[in-house]
């Protein structure tokens, strides 16, 4: 009995998750955190298990979008392997003397993602089952999709390796000489176990079994026998090589970011969630790996340096009106200016501009005396965007279209405003359009088609490495990034009809073809409200009050 525990406690995989646990934590903790992702622990409220459970690609969920998520999956698992590997092999010589060693260790390095993989795959079952109702074929058809996503990226991983890495066999028949400075320290503070200690295994983490390929059981054979400095070329070349493989891994990262034009790059919002978990990995581990115990200390300089770097204008991004001049000298924003621009005669001449618009609508009903309907729409990403429009929908095909007739003003927040804004832009192209049909369903499918994935990807493949590519709008040029991406998604989703500019619904307004519409955000600096029209509106700047009392309140 004691000799079937020391056995099992004994194993390599089981070693590897005591060591996995001693010394690597953090990376422990990537997996965690993507689980209590996955399962609605963390981030609830943002809906960012669905990015999991429900994968979407080109706006679909089915085996497609399953795939790349596994493809996702897939490069994370192998990063996991590739990061250990660097920074845990030299506890076990036994390693180099095996054939194929980085496949071998990554065979008994497989107790935590199949533990991760089962757990997503029974959550993701019980999800598609017990909240969507989908059938048994589908659901199945869908973890197959992930999985051979999965078996994809280490099937070419493996093909990699196979024909790059070499084991001891190579070396014993090349019998070159050892490689120069082998005793040297190869990073600050981590140091090459001696040739000597690799060759009587002084450092060895105690292992008496390891899995082949076959998951078959073998003994661990001693290497005192062999030529220790063919041994410390097996673990050398196999370093270089996992380092080729994240640094390549990074550098097809940076590459699809100027891909983000095309939607079919554009992958599930789940798996750039395992790929920027991946680039994580490769981070920290590369950190671990050059300066060992002086990591912290260096990745806390680290995070100095580039906070120091985001001082100068080379490294420092914000996101800009498109079409605007940031060129000239920036309009000053002072309470001083925000005075001087909301006079007393300034508001009195921009009401009766609104009072004009206000007559162009009455004019529109005769000798009747109209009800007006001001509408005011709540925020709530997509649900609410699809929300807004459902009820406006139906409220004028209800009333004859007497609901959007009737509105004079659309104000709000958030997605609410998505919603009614598409209705107020398609009441505009029935004008010229008649037979257009406003209370198609078709519109609700479109604002509600995905956001999430073209913006998750765009920051990952983008936004993390600085935005390099660029694009022109209005005779300026600006960077293409999240906003960037945001808003091209956003008129693919709803066939172009937003592709304007501010300007181009002055005229509308004003002749009451469409109700006026203010959208209000917050200035995050000092928390005042912004109003933004294409019309005159300074008087929603300051409270309805008398001149003489102005002073007492505070200007938006």
């Amino acid at each position: 009995m004691k000799k079937w525990i020391n056995d099992i406690f004994y194993s390599f995989p089981l070693q590897l998750v005591i060591l996995h646990l001693r010394n690597n934590l953090i990376l422990i903790f990537t997996w965690a955190a993507i689980a209590l992702l996955m399962t609605g622990t963390v981030a609830k409220m943002f809906g960012v298990k669905y990015l999991f459970l429900l994968p979407e690609y080109l706006g679909e969920v089915n085996f497609i979008s399953y795939y790349f998520l596994g493809l996702g999956f897939g490069a994370f698992m192998m990063t996991w392997n590739l990061t250990t590997y660097l920074l845990d092999a030299h506890h076990f010589p036994f390693l180099a003397s095996l054939e194929r060693p980085f496949r071998k260790f990554c065979f008994n390095n497989l107790v935590v993602p199949l533990t991760f993989l089962g757990f997503y795959l029974v959550y993701a079952i019980h999800y598609q089952s017990y909240h969507e109702f989908w059938e048994p074929m589908t659901i199945a058809w869908n973890c197959i999709g992930f999985l051979a996503g999965t078996g994809t990226l280490l099937i070419l991983s493996s093909i990699y390796f196979t024909y790059t890495n070499k084991d001891i066999l190579n070396f014993l028949k090349i019998r070159s000489q050892s490689p120069p400075n082998l005793l040297k320290n190869i990073a600050p503070g981590r140091q090459v176990n001696t040739l000597d200690h690799i060759k009587k295994g002084v450092s060895k983490w105690r292992v008496d079994t390891y899995l082949t390929e076959s998951f078959k059981p073998r003994l661990v054979r001693s290497v005192a026998h062999y030529d220790s400095s063919i041994l410390l070329r097996v673990f050398k070349q196999n370093h270089l090589n996992a380092l080729i493989v994240q640094l390549l891994s990074l550098v097809v990262l940076i590459i699809l970011g100027f891909l983000i034009d095309n939607p079919y790059c554009r992958i599930p919002a789940g798996a750039s969630i395992f790929i920027l978990a991946s680039v994580f990995l490769t981070v920290i581990g590369a950190i671990s790996f050059w300066f060992d115990r002086w990591r912290i200390s260096v990745f806390i300089i680290l995070l100095l340096f580039i906070n120091y770097l985001t001082t100068f204008k080379d490294f420092q991004h914000r996101n800009k009106g498109y079409g605007m001049d940031y060129t000239t000298e920036p309009a000053k924003y002072s309470y001083a200016e925000l005075d001087s621009i909301n006079s007393h005669e300034h508001i009195k001449e921009d009401k009766q501009s609104t009072i004009g618009i206000l007559n162009n609508w009455r004019s529109k009903f005769g000798t009747s005396k109209p009800k007006m309907v001001l509408v005011c729409v709540s925020g709530g990403g997509l649900k609410a965007a699809v929300w807004s429009l459902h009820v406006s929908q139906r409220l004028d095909s209800i009333l004859g279209g007497d609901f959007l007739k009737h509105n004079t003003l659309i104000t709000g927040a958030s997605g609410g405003m998505f919603g009614i804004s598409y209705l107020r832009e398609l009441q505009l192209r029935k004008q010229a359009t008649p037979s257009l049909d406003l209370y198609d369903k078709k519109y609700i499918d479109n604002i509600a088609s995905d956001l999430l994935n073209p913006l998750a990807f765009t920051i990952m493949s983008n936004d993390l490495f600085l935005p390099w590519a660029k694009f022109e709008a209005g005779g300026f040029t600006y960077r293409k990034d999240r906003g960037y991406i945001f808003e091209n998604q956003l008129n693919e989703n709803t066939n172009q009809v937003f592709a304007k500019t501010l300007k181009d619904y002055k005229a509308p307004e004003a002749n009451a073809d469409i109700p006026m519409l203010f959208i209000t955000p917050s200035i995050v600096n000092d928390g005042r409200r912004m109003i933004i029209s294409p019309q005159r509106v300074s008087y929603m700047t300051i409270a309805p009050v008398e001149e003489k009392k102005r002073s007492s309140f505070e200007f938006d």
